[in-house]
């Protein structure tokens, strides 16, 4: 929702800023259907978040893989093996390109992600990845990159 709404929800004060009832944004976002839930939600969380705030809770700033691409720097994933929902590798490809990522089929260094059935597994490219500080994730994980 965030990636889709183009930096219209990157901070809090966006969210807490009423913007999801407008008739643009939610559409925008991809969420034209529970928009006023997830801004009623906030709304009435709006003491609590107060709170937070002036306990000293920090909000961070929203980090878009996206930035990296604009810089010049593209992001990789490697698929490897059968996938849960039966999907290919192929069927990822236009989908990560459109959220700025490159699909490619070796695990190196320069890796960012690699998708496996069961991210926890020990197989030999897990294993790799591991040593070399690429992130294990999961099909659903990757659904979410691809969103």
């Amino acid at each position: 929702m965030i990636r889709a709404a183009d930096g219209e929800l990157d901070t809090l004060g966006d969210w807490r800023s009423g913007r999801l009832r407008d008739a643009v944004l939610p559409e925008k976002a991809g969420a034209p259907n529970i928009a006023n839930q997830i801004q009623d939600g906030i709304d009435e969380m709006a003491q609590v978040i107060d709170k937070l705030l002036a306990a000293g809770v920090t909000v961070l700033p929203v980090v878009r893989d996206q930035l990296v691409v604009e810089a010049g720097i593209t992001m990789t994933v490697c698929i490897s093996g059968k996938l849960p929902s039966g999907r290919k590798k192929s069927d990822y490809e236009e989908p990560l390109k459109a959220a700025g990522y490159a699909l490619v089929d070796e695990v190196t260094k320069q890796l960012n992600y690699l998708v496996l059935a069961d991210p926890a597994s020990n197989s030999s490219k897990a294993e790799k990845a591991r040593k070399l500080g690429v992130e294990v994730i999961s099909e659903e994980r990757l659904m979410q990159l691809t969103a």
